[in-house]
C-alpha cells in the first residue's frame, strides 16, 4: 500500500464567510482521481469537529506555557493552573451555574458520556433545587 502524504501546498488559511468564525482547514484542497485538486467538502464532523481558528490560536498561545495543572510549583505550571481555573469559571458563568458549581473536562463528549455511564451519576444530596448541565 502506498503510504499517504500530505501535500504542505494543498491548504490555505480559514477563511470568515458570512459573518461566521473561521474553521482549520477550511481552504482545504484534495486531489481527485484525475489529478486534479478541488475545494475539500468534509461531511463526517459527528466525533472530529474541526477546531475554530480562534480555539486553534488559544491553543497555541497556552502550549509554550503548558505543565503539571494543580501539581508544579514552578512557574509554568502555576500559569496553566491559573488558565485552567479561569476556563472554570467561564463555563460557569456562560451557563449561570453558581459560583461552587464543579465543571469537569474530558477529552471530548464520548469521553464524558463514558465517565457518566462508568462511575455512575450519582448527585450529592443538596436540599436547594439546582439544574443540572451537560456540556
Amino acid at each position: 500500500m502506498e503510504r499517504a502524504v500530505i501535500p504542505v501546498a494543498a491548504t490555505e488559511p480559514g477563511r470568515v464567510g458570512d459573518g461566521l468564525p473561521a474553521v482549520v482547514g477550511a481552504g482545504l484542497r484534495v486531489p481527485l482521481v484525475t489529478g486534479e485538486w478541488v475545494p475539500y467538502a468534509g461531511l463526517d464532523h459527528v466525533a472530529s469537529t474541526p477546531s475554530l481558528v480562534a480555539v486553534r490560536d488559544a491553543v497555541d498561545e497556552l502550549l509554550p506555557w503548558y505543565s503539571s495543572v494543580h501539581r508544579g510549583a514552578g512557574f509554568a505550571s502555576q500559569v496553566a493552573t491559573r488558565v485552567y481555573e479561569r476556563a472554570r469559571q467561564e463555563v460557569r458563568r456562560f451557563t449561570a451555574a453558581p459560583p461552587d458549581a464543579t465543571v469537569v473536562f474530558t477529552r471530548n463528549t464520548t469521553d464524558a458520556l463514558n465517565l457518566l455511564g462508568r462511575e455512575g451519576w450519582r448527585p450529592v444530596p443538596d436540599p436547594r433545587p439546582a439544574p443540572a448541565l451537560l456540556l
